[in-house]
C-alpha cells in the first residue's frame, strides 16, 4: 500500500501482509506529524493466494 501527496510524492509505503486479524492502517501522519487537511491518493496491490495481483486506488480524504 502506497499514499501520495497532490504532487506525486509517496508520504505512507507498506509492504506488510494484509490479514483479516490485522489490518495495515496510516492515521495520517508523515515522520510522526499530522498532515495537513486535503485529499491524498492511495494504491494498494494484493496478492490473491492463487498468486494473482489485484490493484485498487483512490483517494482519502484526511479532516481534523
Amino acid at each position: 500500500m502506497k499514499i501520495f501527496n497532490r504532487w506525486g510524492q509517496v508520504i505512507y509505503s507498506t509492504s506488510e501482509p494484509f490479514s483479516a486479524s490485522v489490518l495495515t492502517k496510516w492515521d495520517g501522519r508523515k515522520d510522526f506529524r499530522l498532515l495537513d487537511t486535503g485529499v491524498y491518493v492511495y494504491l494498494l496491490e494484493l496478492k490473491l493466494i492463487d498468486g494473482s495481483i489485484q490493484t485498487f486506488s483512490g483517494t482519502v480524504t484526511v479532516v481534523y
